[in-house]
């Protein structure tokens, strides 16, 4: 038994050993790799800042399509969420009650009568109207997006997680 114990120890050395060994080339292969992707991944995000400054300055140039695909990216002008403003709170829920269902009745005024204004911005332009509510600070905001969703998701891992450094 002795025997064995030795020898299997010997194989759990020898295991360690080729796992330390592999860990170092993997760091090696990402560290070659990374000398080369770096730089292009700045490209990458510098051509994006400048797009999304161009769309900026051009936003008059979108008034049929607001987005288009071109060469694998998806870019132009996306719909901000904008801000639900109410100017009077008391007035608007007396025109929910009067104008809207009970079903969006229920979804906007809490319990204790103040409008939930998250489900607001679901009414169509009608009901918005009906209520005396505005919807503000809905600009159209510059997009870009890639087809091949894992260059986003790489570019965003290598900026959060830029801790390889070049040399």
């Amino acid at each position: 038994m002795e025997k064995i114990v030795k020898k299997l120890d010997q194989k759990a050395c020898e295991l360690k050993d080729a796992l330390r060994d592999l860990e170092i080339a993997v760091g090696d292969l990402q560290q070659k790799h990374y000398k080369k992707i770096k730089p292009i991944t700045d490209d990458v995000i510098n051509l994006k800042q400048e797009l999304i400054a161009e769309i900026e300055e051009n936003k008059d140039k979108f008034f049929k399509s607001k987005f288009m695909t071109l060469f694998g990216i998806k870019w132009g002008l996306l719909k901000g969420k904008g801000k639900v403003e109410i100017s009077n709170e008391k007035k608007s829920i007396e025109l929910i009650k009067k104008n809207l269902s009970e079903d969006k009745q229920e979804s906007l005024i809490n319990i204790k009568e103040s409008i939930a204004k998250s489900n607001i911005s679901q009414l169509d332009a009608t009901d918005i109207k009906k209520i005396g509510v505005k919807i503000v600070n809905s600009d159209e905001k510059p997009f870009i997006s890639f087809i091949d969703s894992n260059i986003e998701k790489y570019i965003k891992t290598l900026i959060k997680d830029d801790k390889v450094e070049v040399s």
